[in-house]
């Protein structure tokens, strides 16, 4: 409803309970007569790159251009040290390498922590990686429409269930309804 509500969305024809995705099918084939629409963003991994998916390795992407979307480091390390217990190689995606300040225990962990220098290189790494995990960006977008398994944490429900990353296989993980967030007070 909140959705539905915004002036954007205001003359729209769309479903809150949908993602943004499924609505913009929807429209195509039912407004604008194109019943061929399918979910299909062509989005492909290039020739150039050997698609030698790790079985074992796990993106963690961690921060976002809001930093209200990010989550806290402390817990990426708990998750990446159980998942990495289990036998997977954590890779954190942090930002470009002036943005690593901070982030120095992932290494004084053992995880990996690349130092990419473009979005070919994130692109890549994404594409041979077998999950991939992080905050509500569009590297979760680009590992979902690369046919990547995503785990999306975000914090506002309502918004991640209509724009989540839907190409392939994904979760999204929400803080529970039940816990108060007090206007410039976050308890979750």
């Amino acid at each position: 409803r909140r959705v539905r509500r915004a002036k954007y969305y205001a003359d729209c024809r769309i479903d809150p309970r949908h993602s943004f995705v499924d609505n913009l099918v929807t429209f195509s084939q039912n407004e604008m007569g194109i019943p061929e629409a399918g979910r299909s963003n062509g989005v492909i991994t290039p020739p150039d790159v050997i698609q030698e998916q790790s079985d074992n390795q796990v993106i963690f992407h961690v921060k976002s251009s809001n930093k209200n979307k990010d989550w806290p480091a402390e817990r990426f390390a708990e998750v990446a040290q159980g998942i990495a217990d289990r036998g997977y190689k954590p890779v954190f995606i942090v930002g470009k390498p002036d943005e690593l300040t901070g982030w120095e225990w992932v290494e004084e962990k053992g995880f990996s922590l690349p130092k990419f220098t473009s979005l070919d290189e994130i692109a890549t790494a994404i594409a041979q990686s077998r999950y991939f995990i992080g905050v509500d960006s569009g590297f979760g977008h680009l590992a979902s429409s690369l046919g990547i398994p995503t785990i999306t944490i975000a914090r506002h429900p309502n918004q991640i269930r209509f724009w989540r990353p839907v190409w392939s296989e994904g979760r999204i993980i929400t803080p529970s309804p039940f816990i108060p967030n007090l206007k410039g007070l976050r308890w979750r």
